[in-house]
């Protein structure tokens, strides 16, 4: 059984690991916003990458009545979920970060909880309500001006309309965003949406 720390978010280390995340997030600001990948990365070391240590640090940051950035760190646990397989899971953990900014007014992760969810119901086959969920990402991400999540939410729903026969439809989303990027087409996310364009094209 894999061992994790419960205390995460209590205990001197964790509370340096977590002052450390944030000093990474804030080094990579995005439009006046933590840039929460840049969490993401440092949080998935060995230690600390099951879902199950995930968990256990949120729920040890309930204990100590700790909401910052609880938004974020609940689409990193769907993230997990997901690719344990464990979809209904993640998406209670996804409905979950939706609730929690809704009620803290903690929104510039919504568009990525809103992906996610899309994603998750997908691989439901709930191809209607996915679609949804992909325009609403997009939407907030639009209002937010935050064109990195503006562009995984084009490329899920641009995959999405591909496999349903819609190209034209998915070429011209996709194309849209994607020349506004000028740099940093090394990351996976421009990658993805480049390779996507190619198939489109």
């Amino acid at each position: 059984m894999k061992r994790c720390r419960p205390n995460w978010f209590a205990s001197p280390l964790g509370a340096a690991r977590r002052t450390k995340s944030l000093e990474i997030a804030n080094g990579g600001l995005r439009n006046g916003k933590p840039d929460l990948d840049s969490v993401r990365k440092h949080w998935f070391l060995p230690e600390f990458s099951s879902s199950t240590c995930i968990r256990a640090g949120l729920d040890t940051q309930l204990l100590i009545g700790n909401q910052l950035a609880r938004p974020q760190f609940l689409a990193i646990s769907a993230e997990a979920l997901w690719h344990a397989g464990r979809t209904r899971e993640a998406l209670e953990s996804v409905e979950e970060g939706l609730a929690v900014s809704q009620r803290n007014g903690e929104r510039y992760y919504d568009p990525q909880l809103w992906r996610l969810k899309g994603e998750l119901l997908k691989m439901q086959g709930k191809a209607t309500e996915a679609e949804d969920c992909f325009q609403k990402a997009i939407e907030i991400a639009r209002q937010q001006a935050a064109k990195s999540f503006e562009l995984r939410a084009s490329t899920s729903l641009a995959s999405l309309w591909q496999k349903n026969g819609k190209r034209k439809e998915a070429q011209h989303l996709l194309g849209d965003i994607y020349p506004w990027f000028t740099e940093g087409f090394d990351t996976a996310d421009l990658q993805q949406a480049a390779s996507l364009l190619k198939e489109l094209s």
